[in-house]
């Protein structure tokens, strides 16, 4: 069975809006690594300030990016069944809050980690992490 999903980020105002912690998290740490980088390592090293502040900068981006916050649109011939299914096998758990969660202690959790599903007119709409969305989307492509 081949199922189409349309795979979509959310820009970066809808993200605040779903985990502005998050956000927070990821400014405190580039701020965290800059100053390390800034006035730590010079005291053993000499150089390369500006290649660790641009090295951080990017791994942070990329980190950001690869973890964004998206929103995947399915049919409505997909059934909560497969769904179930395919969420437990990327060690989701259901909550009573009626969202989907990873089972990790709860300051290692953020928002932008839980899968919300949602029944629209025709489709079926789960917002989530990109890259389980992304890995959901191709299980069900494959069928």
């Amino acid at each position: 069975m081949l199922i189409k999903g349309k795979l979509q980020r959310l820009n970066l105002l809808e993200q605040w809006r779903r985990d502005s912690y998050r956000i927070y998290f990821n400014l405190a740490i580039l701020a965290l690594y800059i100053s390390i980088i800034r006035w730590v390592l010079p005291l053993w090293a000499h150089g390369n300030i500006h290649d660790g502040i641009v090295g951080c900068i990017c791994g942070l981006a990329a980190t950001f990016w690869l973890t964004c916050i998206a929103r995947l649109t399915l049919p409505d011939d997909v059934t909560p069944d497969q769904l179930n299914a395919l969420l437990t096998k990327a060690k989701y758990h259901a909550t009573s809050a009626g969202y989907y969660d990873v089972p990790l202690h709860k300051r290692m959790k953020f928002k932008s980690q839980r899968i919300y599903i949602e029944n629209q007119t025709g489709q079926i709409v789960l917002t989530g992490p990109h890259n389980i969305l992304k890995r959901i989307r191709n299980q069900l492509e494959e069928g």
